[in-house]
């Protein structure tokens, strides 16, 4: 299944895009854990920004076990600093 992620924060600008796509094995619907784990796995540099990142499943923050389909829209948020 292929997945389409949307990248806002550092983790956008270090990978020089706003959109990543992930193809994950057919078959039953991967977890929010098993696409940030296939993402930290095919970008290792940024391994520290993707574990320290929320995925964010049709607008609402999602639990490591949430399971996820296809359809879904998925935001990746980076952590920020400011005030």
């Amino acid at each position: 299944m292929t997945y389409q992620i949307q990248l806002f924060g550092p983790l956008a600008d270090a990978l020089r895009t706003r959109v990543v796509q992930l193809d994950l094995p057919p078959g039953t619907p991967a977890s929010v854990a098993q696409l940030l784990q296939q993402l930290a796995w095919l970008h290792p540099a940024q391994q520290p920004m993707i574990r320290s990142a929320r995925l964010a499943v049709n607008c609402t923050f999602a639990a490591p076990d949430q399971r996820l389909q296809p359809t879904d829209e998925l935001a990746l948020i980076g952590m920020v600093s400011g005030g």
